[in-house]
C-alpha cells in the first residue's frame, strides 16, 4: 500500500518543513571539511603520541559546531 501523498511529501522535508539540502549547503560543506581536517590532525598526533591521540579522538566532538569535551578530567602541563 502506498502512503498518502502528504505523508510522502513530509518525508522529503527537513525540520519544521524546511526543504532538505542534501549536503549542498555551504554550512554542510564546511562542517564536513573541518571534521575531516580535525580527524586527520588527531590521527597524525596519535601516530607520535598515542595516548594523546586516543584522548583527543574521544574528546573532540564535531558537527555544526566543534568542541573539546573530555569525559574524564585532565590536567594539562605545558
Amino acid at each position: 500500500m502506498v502512503p498518502p501523498y502528504d505523508e510522502q511529501l513530509g518525508r522529503t522535508a527537513g525540520i519544521a518543513g524546511r526543504p532538505r539540502t542534501l549536503g549542498s549547503s555551504t554550512t554542510e560543506r564546511a562542517r564536513k571539511a573541518v571534521g575531516g581536517r580535525l580527524r586527520e590532525a588527531i590521527q597524525r598526533i596519535g601516530a607520535v603520541l598515542p595516548e594523546l591521540g586516543a584522548h583527543l579522538d574521544r574528546s573532540v566532538i564535531t558537527g555544526t559546531t566543534c568542541r573539546y569535551d573530555p569525559a574524564e578530567p585532565l590536567t594539562w602541563r605545558l
